[in-house]
């Protein structure tokens, strides 16, 4: 019998399993069309939450927190500390951790205060100290069983302060397996205001490139501190007094305030708003309170 027409020629599978698998994943990639790669822009938030103490719920577990913080910082007020355990950096820095026991169904606390002995072998910061001090009383202590921690400098020179890059790290870890944890701060020691702190970073969204520079790359921006209008958009402290973009210490705020409203917005490179003591606008870039980008 005559066969016309094109003919194939049959594919005979290997007699080694393996080299079948690796065939049919490689069909597939093959039949698979591949997507186009997109520049963008990946930002990233981290939100905070500022309260007043009053405001806390009685049954709120971060209630009791404050209350011990309050109370170790009045204990080191009252104390008289070695200036040598200090002696590096001259500032102090206090930590209480909260820790959920499930034993006797109830919260533990655990201080722990920074010391600098050695310069060279670096200093022991007072999150760190309160983790180790709750890990060695508590042999059989998880991730899962922190549940927050409050920071406060007793002194009231660095407040609200904020993790160092090395705490920092060691928050996030503990947060991948305590998903309610947060860091509290404070605006002063008397622990009135309150910002609780989430020490996760949140990955939104993507800004693609094709759209131009994100905002806040755009446009120079002013310092909130001195009043100079003309730092460059990347920049994150102010060229001529070195002040933060984003932070600054609450006892300047109403400095801050009355520095922002002599700004005028006759500058092209002013484009955000800030509010003005007389309840008008004025260039500069102001930020976010809840939120640090």
């Amino acid at each position: 019998r005559k066969v016309t027409g094109p003919t194939t020629t049959p594919v005979v599978p290997s007699p080694n399993p393996q080299v079948w698998v690796q065939q049919s994943q490689q069909e597939a990639c093959e039949a698979k069309p591949k997507k186009r790669f997109t520049s963008r822009w990946i930002i990233q938030r981290e939100y905070s939450r500022v309260r007043l103490y009053r405001d806390f719920d009685p049954k709120e577990p971060l209630r009791p927190l404050v209350e011990k913080m309050k109370e170790y910082s009045d204990l080191w007020k009252a104390s008289d500390v070695d200036v040598f355990w200090h002696r590096k950096s001259k500032k102090v820095v206090l930590a209480v951790l909260q820790v959920w026991n499930d034993r006797s169904n109830q919260f533990e606390y655990y201080k722990g205060m920074n010391t600098e002995i050695s310069l060279p072998s670096g200093s022991n910061c007072a999150e760190r100290a309160a983790i180790s001090a709750a890990v060695s009383a508590r042999l059989d202590l998880t991730r899962r069983d922190i549940r927050a921690v409050a920071v406060l400098d007793p002194q009231d020179e660095l407040n609200p302060i904020a993790p160092c890059g090395v705490c920092d790290e060691w928050l996030k870890k503990i947060q991948e397996e305590s998903t309610s944890f947060s860091v509290l701060t404070f605006e002063n020691s008397q622990c009135e205001l309150v910002v609780e702190r989430c020490p996760f970073i949140f990955q939104e969204m993507s800004y693609l490139a094709d759209e131009g520079l994100p905002k806040l790359l755009q446009n120079h921006w002013a310092c909130r501190k001195c009043g100079f209008q003309f730092n460059e958009p990347k920049a994150a402290k102010c060229r001529t007094c070195k002040g933060s973009r984003y932070k600054f210490k609450p006892e300047l705020e109403q400095q801050r305030i009355q520095i922002m409203g002599l700004i005028t917005t006759t500058s092209p490179h002013s484009v955000s708003v800030y509010p003005s003591p007389e309840g008008g606008a004025s260039g500069g870039d102001f930020g976010t309170g809840g939120a640090g980008e």
